[in-house]
């Protein structure tokens, strides 16, 4: 029985029937339209990496973790676990430094360089998918994006006044507590968040660290701030995982590079200092010196073991995670924003490595972006890059060479802004 609300059907086809076909392909076409404007206009949400719960039968299988941000492998430190518990060092000269978050963290110091970051593969593959999406043919370049968080509005001041409040000397962690605490508040994209964020690379984080007649210092506020990395890189992987193409992510993938960049040099450090010349360790706590040789024991163990123990490997090593996170900001970032910045970074970590042709490889493909922290020596390089392929290496050399001389200078008028030199710690 056909129900009441239905009307009955028609005894005969229309009586036109090439207006009613006409008709016909126009409303297809019109739902055909809709249905991809739907796709490509549609808000695009995070990609998630979460597994949801699933129901087996009147089981429910709860729901797998995330994959990890940072996968590392430890070195062979078990004569530390015996070493008795250590008051911190002070020096004659007013130094005191509490070692106990470097013992806590003494296996995963050099996450660089014993570890890997698999969010940047899912980043790059998130990238990748996007990529091959249906696109309005209507042009609009990028689709809408809708944001639940509200920009973050400070003036000029505001936000030069919080970088400064996140500027250390030591606790580079326990420093980026506000701008950690706005990245859960504020969009990603909009708003000051992201400008706050290079405020704080570009600022505060690469300081230089100079030996100074006491060897003591500088090795332990080196190490204490490679014990930090763990976190971040943490918090930068998280944080990624939740907005996968955001400027604000950019600018933290930025700040993992420093870090990186950091981290062997930290690294470096530790290898070459003479743990005998620590005398003020020794004499101001036995068991942080016996701390120090221990790390540097162990760490030279685990290079040995893995066939890392000349500088070019270990230098190759820590540059393919540099070259994966710098690789990852030019496949992710929205609208090419820092490419060129990420791409003259490449470039110079190979030209360090006399590999000539690699650096120009990346830096042929630097165009001009929003972001313009290398602006200057990127210009400067693009020149010396002649389009029948020669290279003026003379003028390369000079460009990194000013660039290099540009943050000497600034980061010792920085330092000297909080009451340090480079051989104050």
């Amino acid at each position: 029985m056909r129900p009441a609300l239905l009307c009955e059907p028609a005894d005969a086809l229309p009586s036109n029937a090439r207006r009613g076909l006409a008709g016909a392909a126009v409303l297809h076409a019109t739902l055909f339209a809709a249905l991809v404007l739907d796709t490509t206009l549609a808000p695009r949400q995070p990609v998630s990496f979460a597994v949801m719960p699933v129901t087996v039968g009147r089981q429910v299988v709860e729901a797998a973790p995330p994959p990890p941000v940072l996968v590392y492998s430890e070195p062979q430190l078990r004569a530390v676990e015996a070493l008795p518990e250590s008051a911190g060092i002070a020096t004659p000269e007013g130094f005191h430094y509490d070692t106990s978050r470097i013992r806590e963290r003494r296996g995963a110091l050099f996450p660089f360089l014993t570890g890997r970051l698999p969010f940047l593969d899912e980043l790059r593959a998130a990238a990748a998918i996007d990529r091959q999406r249906l696109r309005n043919p209507l042009g609009g370049g990028t689709s809408q994006r809708r944001s639940a968080r509200a920009p973050l509005q400070l003036s000029a001041r505001a936000r030069e006044a919080l970088v400064d409040r996140s500027w250390s000397r030591r606790d580079r962690w326990a420093s980026l507590a506000p701008i950690v605490a706005l990245t859960g508040r504020y969009d990603a994209d909009e708003g000051q968040l992201p400008l706050v964020v290079r405020g704080h690379v570009e600022r505060n984080l690469l300081q230089p660290y100079i030996e100074s007649s006491v060897p003591d210092p500088r090795f332990w506020v080196m190490l204490g701030l490679a014990a930090d990395h763990v976190d971040v890189i943490e918090f930068v992987g998280r944080y990624a995982r939740e907005h996968p193409s955001s400027r604000t992510t950019t600018e933290l993938l930025f700040l993992l590079d420093e870090l990186a960049e950091a981290n062997r040099g930290a690294f470096a450090m530790l290898m070459d200092t003479d743990v005998a010349a620590l005398t003020q360790t020794a004499s101001s706590s036995p068991q942080d010196a016996q701390l120090a040789r221990q790390l540097q024991r162990g760490y030279e163990a685990w290079v040995g073991a893995r066939g890392l123990d000349r500088v070019e490997a270990l230098d190759a090593r820590f540059d393919a995670t540099r070259l994966a996170i710098l690789e990852t900001i030019v496949d992710t970032s929205p609208n090419g924003y820092g490419a060129a910045d990420a791409r003259f970074l490449a470039g110079r970590l190979l030209w360090d490595r006399n590999d000539i042709a690699g650096a120009v490889q990346w830096w042929r493909g630097m165009k001009a972006d929003e972001r313009t922290a290398y602006g200057a020596v990127r210009a400067e390089i693009g020149s010396a890059l002649q389009p029948d392929g020669r290279v003026d290496v003379l003028r390369v050399v000079r460009a990194l060479g000013a660039e290099r001389g540009r943050w000497l200078r600034e980061s010792a008028e920085r330092l000297a802004r909080f009451g340090y030199t480079p051989q104050t710690f």
